[in-house]
């Protein structure tokens, strides 16, 4: 009897892990990256990880009007939690898309979102940082952030921040986010990422390190193409560092190059 109570016991606990390791699966399949390839002039490309199964990074994107909305968003946490609370993210911004008008600014989009957020009790101890992007014709670009790292521009053989911020979204109702507009030239190419690609180990204490660590990253593989940049920038980073203790996320959007 105690044999066979033992075999019952070592089944169950066998079938509990499959259901669980199920849910987690299809927890994480179904939110998968949305990003097209390329938008009017515009050449796209992203690469993502997890630290685990699951994970609170996420890329999602929608037309509105004759633009292309990106959105980057880090949820706090890692593992099935913060992606449970992805979903969420991802099905406020695809709602607040569908309901605006074609010309509204980003900076409107974002405090919808962050309204959305901030009425959801779900949300009540979730922090969560988020990057919008509109893409527009003629290498028009608008940029607002909610407590998200700065982008970086990339042109030749320099880097430089794109310094803009916001407040965390989701603190107070109606809350005002800055918005940044530039014109991308042919050639040129811009990152948005997480923060588990510039807060490391080695440089976390050293804003200056961080900012030389992350440039030297991004120099070495700007002759890649756009769409695979990303890819590349992530493979070096998870080499220099070992392990991967955080989600991490690259969005690389660049124009292209007139011929």
């Amino acid at each position: 009897l105690l044999r066979i109570a033992r075999r019952l016991i070592t089944r169950s606990r066998k079938v509990r892990e499959a259901l669980i390791a199920k849910s987690a699966k299809d927890l994480s399949d179904g939110l998968r990256v949305n990003l097209p390839k390329s938008f009017a002039d515009f050449d796209l490309g992203y690469a993502t990880q997890s630290a685990t199964l699951g994970g609170g990074d996420l890329i999602q994107s929608g037309p509105l009007g004759d633009r292309l909305i990106v959105l980057l968003a880090d949820v706090m946490g890692h593992g099935l939690a913060a992606r449970f609370f992805a979903h969420g993210v991802a099905a406020y911004f695809r709602s607040v898309v569908l309901a605006a008008e074609p010309g509204a600014g980003i900076d409107v989009l974002m405090t919808q979102i962050s309204n959305s957020l901030f009425s959801d009790p779900t949300f009540e101890r979730t922090v969560v940082s988020i990057q919008l992007v509109a893409l527009g014709p003629d290498g028009a670009v608008e940029i607002c952030s909610a407590g998200h790292p700065f982008p970086v521009m990339v042109t030749g053989p320099s880097a430089r921040w794109i310094e803009i911020s916001g407040p965390l979204p989701a603190l107070a109702q109606d809350l005002p986010f800055p918005t940044t507009r530039l014109t991308l030239e042919p050639g040129s190419r811009f990152l948005l990422y997480t923060d588990g690609l510039s807060e490391v180990d080695s440089v976390r204490r050293d804003p200056a390190a961080a900012g030389e660590r992350l440039f030297d990253l991004l120099l070495r593989n700007r002759e890649r193409p756009v769409m695979d940049m990303p890819f590349e920038v992530l493979r070096d980073h998870v080499a220099s560092t070992r392990t991967l203790n955080d989600d991490t996320s690259l969005i690389a959007i660049g124009r292209t190059p007139a011929e």
